[in-house]
């Protein structure tokens, strides 16, 4: 199709730092010449730390930072209403959704130690049940018109490993959720973009309670072995440009 006169819709959640910022960047370096306009939202905890994103989308690319904390559940329904202020979907060719926004969970411990309620319950809305209800909004929003949501997953998704109990079980969920999406008729993608040289990865290294895998981790990093963030962004950059994957799919970093 020609897409020289379209207009392009991208939200993306946890766009300040590490994966997040990388996926705005190629996202916009990717899709936003092949549109006549592009139109950014950004989310970040501290809006104020989306300066260096913003810096980086390509020019004329129009962007709105949305300050949103996916753990406060109460403070959801004015931030989704923030995300999507303003925002016509009818003037829009092409929409695009990345859950991005995450958290680990204390890998520290096995499952059998899991004293704290409130804090798989707060696992669980930051990972689960917040990108959902985005999720919900995006494709009600959207309907009937040409939309993607992406959920930025893993390969815990997939396979279990110990000492991901909380991360893994977010993981599955947000993908089962994506594939139901799918079931539903919004074009959906999982796509796992491998174990990336971030903070995330620095925090496993550092405290994962299963030492093997601390191990095999530990000299993927010493031996420069671990995924570079831009590297992965670009390919899922790549995955929405072609626009060729099966709706409802899970492909992984080393798989395209």
């Amino acid at each position: 199709t020609d897409d020289a006169m379209t207009k392009l819709f991208v939200l993306i959640t946890g766009a300040a730092h590490g994966y997040g910022h990388h996926i705005a960047v190629q996202l916009s370096s990717a899709l936003a010449p092949a549109h006549s306009a592009s139109h950014f939202v950004l989310t970040a905890r501290d809006p104020a730390a989306l300066g260096d994103t913003v810096a980086q989308l390509a020019s004329g690319t129009t962007h709105k930072a949305v300050a949103a904390d996916f753990a406060n559940a109460a403070a959801l329904p004015s931030v989704l209403d923030s995300l999507f202020a303003e925002v016509n979907p009818a003037t829009y060719d092409l929409a695009i959704l990345v859950n991005n926004a995450g958290s680990l969970g204390d890998v520290a411990r096995h499952v059998r130690d899991y004293d704290d309620p409130a804090a798989i319950a707060e696992h669980m809305q930051t990972n689960v049940a917040s990108p959902l209800a985005l999720s919900a909004r995006f494709a009600r929003l959207f309907h009937g018109r040409r939309a993607v949501v992406v959920n930025v997953s893993s390969l815990l998704a997939v396979q279990a490993f110990p000492g991901f109990g909380l991360y893994a079980t977010s993981r599955a969920a947000r993908d089962m959720s994506m594939g139901v999406l799918a079931k539903e008729g919004v074009r959906t993608l999982n796509y796992a973009p491998g174990p990336m040289d971030t903070a995330m990865q620095a925090e496993v290294r550092a405290r994962l309670v299963d030492e093997d895998s601390r191990k095999i981790y530990a000299a993927m990093h010493a031996e420069s072995k671990l995924v570079k963030p831009a590297e992965s962004a670009a390919k899922l950059a790549r995955l929405l440009a072609e626009d060729t994957f099966v709706s409802g799919a899970h492909l992984d970093y080393y798989d395209v």
